[in-house]
């Protein structure tokens, strides 16, 4: 009876001990948290299925003039990693930053590499920037996890593999020789980038809709350079990014820079529809 009572006692003291203890994390409990899509997608490349992913701003908001939810702090606050912009471009998530555990500013990270970021959007949109934020997160969340440093590592060498590829594919199709106009910066850098003439931004300020002034003065450069298409944005209106095509004779494709898949495929998803069209 004594040896009964004996062991019972020591059970309870030892689970006691366990419940004082810090629950050590598991895949289950791994959760990395971004300000919008593209970084969690981003994430997800080279983190692979070790990490759960969630992003804040939903697809059809504007990250410059978004509110978040005491929701959104509460998944901030679990969060393994946040992971944000920076450069002052998402202030609330900045803000948020301060009650996660462990949180990256992806463009500030990268500002500090010595690399220039002369588009903010940059950050997750075109190729070689894009690299440089995929290696920002991967060393974010081999941080977090050093066990999984192989692994993701692995992941991330496979991740520039796939956008060298795309890249080398672009420059088949002479890009140089197709002008485009895009309803504002977010695709502008990236194209620029990839070899097509930009020939204007028509909304300089993503919070507000250009006057009739601005809209009138890009209508007749577009025509005057004949463009081929405009790029608008299904997170804004396409009523002026559809009447500057219309009066310029061009194509009008509307594409998400707030993708939530692979990055490779959302921006093979827009040249596809280029090329095809016939520039």
């Amino acid at each position: 009876m004594r040896k009964i009572l004996l062991s019972t006692v020591l059970l309870a003291l030892l689970f006691a001990g366990s419940c004082g203890k810090k629950k050590p994390e598991t895949p289950e409990n791994r959760l990395v948290v971004a300000s919008i899509a593209p970084l969690a997608s981003l994430a997800n490349s080279v983190g692979g299925n070790h990490f759960d992913y969630r992003y804040i701003v939903p697809l059809s908001s504007n990250p410059h003039t978004f509110e978040p939810t005491p929701g959104d702090m509460k998944s901030v606050e679990k969060s393994t990693l946040f992971i944000y912009i920076g450069l002052r471009l998402d202030p609330w998530a900045q803000k948020m930053a301060r009650y996660a555990r462990t949180s990256t500013a992806v463009g500030d990270s990268i500002k500090k590499l010595g690399i220039r970021i002369d588009n903010p959007h940059n950050i997750w949109l075109e190729p070689h920037t894009v690299v440089s934020t995929a290696r920002v997160i991967a060393d974010a969340l081999i941080k977090v996890a050093p066990e999984l440093s192989d692994s993701i590592e692995a992941a991330y060498r496979e991740f520039v593999s796939e956008v060298d590829s795309l890249m080398a594919d672009i420059s088949n199709y002479r890009p140089d020789t197709i002008k485009v106009a895009v309803y504002h910066g977010a695709w502008a850098g990236v194209l620029k980038s990839l070899g097509f003439h930009v020939v204007a931004v028509i909304a300089n300020n993503p919070a507000q809709e250009p006057s009739l002034k601005r809209v009138n003065e890009v209508i007749r450069l577009c025509k005057e350079q004949r463009i081929s298409f405009v790029i608008g944005e299904s997170n804004f209106p396409t009523n002026v990014p559809k009447k500057v095509a219309d009066e310029a004779g061009a194509k009008l494709i509307v594409a998400n820079p707030l993708y939530n898949g692979e990055y490779v495929d959302a921006l093979e998803n827009l040249l596809k529809q280029i090329f095809e069209q016939g520039g």
